[in-house]
């Protein structure tokens, strides 16, 4: 079996970010998703990724001040691994933002995202028979290359929907991965720490626990790989000059289901579709919508 799980995390789910949990570019990216199919193999990749959020806070004192908009996550982003030894490579990924926010307010915030490097390593494979047993690790370090002018609301609920986050942000994780002729399973974790930025804001940890599954089909010179996955993922509260903010924060379980074809080990294409079946996030005053994105691959 040739395909390799690697999830980092991305890092996305992946996806989820800053406040409002949620960011097309957010430094965990889909550094994951892609890993998680072609393992430290040196590629070069482009991926397109949508998501969004909608958020209502009703106002008891006056309709009129009610928040309600709704906002819509996009990005490109370029990527590339370099497999510097055999159970060692190195990663990077530079995203472009391409946010908006309709309803109470309508804004858009577009440009260079936070960029993200790291390294990722795995254990020599033990096999026996049909079977075989890895370990991965990786560590990614997000840049806070991004555009931030001021957090738009650090007092109250503050969505952070501008291209970056102005914080450098550290993500360790560990995955385990069991495989069994064309079936493979894989469980792992990762944790995402941020530093304060310059605007007093600290993006809350992130903690996130995946189960996933695929099957392996190869046909002539290529293979065909649909997957699903379990992920949890868990936000602690952000923080404006050191205090919590009250809405923020929370729980998110989504199921994602994929599908990646490999053709003659050269060109990678991979569709992701992500959607939340339990959340309770900001006070239950925020609600994800469903994740998709497309990846195109050069493997070398």
């Amino acid at each position: 079996m040739k395909n390799v799980f690697f999830a980092l995390a991305l890092l996305d789910w992946s996806v989820a970010e800053a406040q409002s949990c949620c960011s097309a570019s957010g430094c965990s990216s889909m550094m994951s998703a892609d890993n998680f199919i072609n393992g430290l193999k040196s590629s070069l990749g482009v991926r397109y990724a949508v998501t969004g959020d909608k958020f209502r806070l009703p106002s008891y004192i006056n309709e009129q001040m009610t928040i309600d908009y709704r906002d819509i996550f996009q990005s490109v982003v370029f990527s590339g691994r370099w497999n510097v030894q055999k159970y060692v490579s190195v990663q990077a990924e530079l995203p472009f933002v391409f946010n908006k926010r309709t309803g109470t307010e309508n804004l858009s915030y577009n440009g260079l995202g936070d960029i993200i490097i790291g390294v990722s390593a795995m254990t020599p494979k033990i096999k026996y028979k049909n079977t075989f047993h890895v370990f991965y690790f990786g560590f990614n370090t997000c840049f806070p290359t991004g555009e931030f002018k001021k957090s738009i609301d650090t007092t109250g609920f503050s969505p952070l929907i501008q291209p970056g986050n102005a914080a450098w942000q550290f993500i360790p994780q560990i995955e385990y991965q069991f495989g069994i002729k064309a079936f493979t399973a894989s469980i792992g974790a990762f944790y995402r720490y941020a530093l304060p930025n310059k605007d007093n804001l600290q993006i809350g940890g992130r903690s996130q626990l995946w189960l996933r599954a695929a099957y392996n089909k190869k046909v002539n010179t290529n293979r065909f790989i649909p997957s699903v996955s379990l992920i949890y993922d868990y936000f602690k509260k952000n923080k404006f000059r050191e205090a919590a903010i009250s809405l923020s924060g929370g729980n998110l379980l989504s199921a994602e289901a994929t599908f990646d074809v490999r053709i003659k080990e050269k060109y990678g294409i991979g569709i992701r579709f992500r959607q939340p079946v339990f959340q309770s996030l900001a006070k239950s005053h925020l609600n994800m919508a469903s994740f998709s994105s497309i990846q195109f691959n050069y493997f070398f």
